[in-house]
């Protein structure tokens, strides 16, 4: 606590560059409760503020005067007024700001303004204390990616990106990669319009198929990951699931049949990691565990498991992923279906699961 400004850092006509720092808990009876800039050509890359008080502005920051620049930087919880701003040149990028973009004369460009779920400040690894990002954080991976992060790493010491991107301030979220293993991919075919049980399947192609066939049968797709490198002891904060298009035939089911929903079984829909007929309708641990979006980013959809789903993932072995739409069929005797891309097709397009975790 301090009754000057800058209730963390006080930076007077000097040029510092600061990175992978957390503020936290800091307080000033003036200006800057985590940091006072004050004629300063201030370089600021993933930094964490949260818990910084002032009495007067800027409960993270105050900057009168100089040229501050932000980038991939948290400002959560720090009072009503996260940055107050009277420096002529304050850019921020990449960032995630309570409130959003601070008014006056601030440049803002790609602001997340979403809860990033900070954990407490305590040991997560690394020498110092720091504040994880927790489930559904906005944060993860709305850092950019280049340049600026590929070769960094965070305040403990993680390899940044971990993910699809890097994390937005000192926290770096860990994240394992997993390709599904295509000697037990492919799809499975209903047995008859509306019986719900399977009665074929293909493990073969390189490909798999989910919608309905001519005869108003349901195909549902079948993918499995090898999961047991994930340590026993990590909690699964978020993960993504991948895959690629490789051709719509017929009507695109996502505008005919519903939302394409996940099942996840952990280990297995059956007996073993080898597909057969009843996994169709076999029982998933959890049902309905996650969905994909329609919209294709460079041929991929993605989907998220929901918290039902990330308990689903199993650390000891196998975790099967099933894909279906929510509506059987659109009952028009025609087949209208999606072919994805499986495990047996080439690297580049095999389906992915991607498991982020603390600590």
């Amino acid at each position: 606590a301090t009754s000057g400004g800058g209730g963390g850092l006080y930076n007077y006509n000097s040029s510092p560059v600061l990175f992978n720092l957390t503020f936290k808990g800091n307080t000033t009876t003036s200006n800057g409760g985590g940091m006072y800039n004050d004629g300063s050509i201030l370089g600021m890359r993933n930094l964490t503020f949260s818990g910084n008080t002032a009495s007067v502005q800027g409960g993270a920051m105050y900057n009168s005067g100089g040229i501050p620049y932000v980038r991939s930087s948290l400002f959560w919880g720090d009072g009503a007024v996260e940055i107050f701003n009277s420096a002529p040149s304050l850019t921020i990028v990449n960032s995630l700001v309570a409130g959003g973009c601070p008014p006056g004369s601030a440049i803002c460009n790609n602001i997340t303004t979403a809860n990033p779920v900070l954990g407490p400040l305590q040991y997560n690894g690394g020498f110092t204390k720091t504040m994880a990002l927790g489930a559904g954080s906005a944060a993860i991976d709305k850092g950019g990616f280049g340049p600026h992060c590929a070769t960094m790493w965070d305040q403990r010491g993680v390899q940044r990106p971990q993910g699809l991107g890097c994390d937005i301030g000192a926290y770096e979220v860990k994240v394992m990669s997993f390709a599904s293993v295509g000697a037990y991919d492919g799809f499975l075919t209903e047995s008859s319009k509306g019986s719900g049980v399977g009665g074929s399947s293909n493990t073969t192609s390189g490909f798999f198929n989910v919608g309905d066939n001519a005869l108003n049968r349901q195909y549902r797709g079948l993918l499995s990951f090898n999961t047991a490198p994930l340590p026993n002891a990590a909690t699964i904060v978020l993960a993504k699931f991948l895959v690629m298009r490789k051709v719509v035939v017929g009507t695109n089911p996502f505008t005919t049949h519903g939302t394409l929903r996940l099942d996840l079984a952990k280990p297995f829909f059956g007996a073993g990691p080898g597909m057969v007929n009843s996994d169709f309708q076999a029982a998933a641990t959890a049902k309905g565990a996650g969905s994909i979006a329609p919209a294709l980013s460079g041929g991929w959809y993605t989907g998220l498991l929901t918290s039902a789903g990330r308990a689903a993932v199993n650390k000891l072995g196998t975790t099967q992923v099933r894909l279906r739409f929510s509506l059987a069929t659109n009952n028009d005797n025609g087949a209208d279906y999606l072919s994805l891309y499986s495990g047996n097709a080439f690297s580049d397009k095999v389906p992915r699961l991607f498991v982020y975790y603390n600590p």
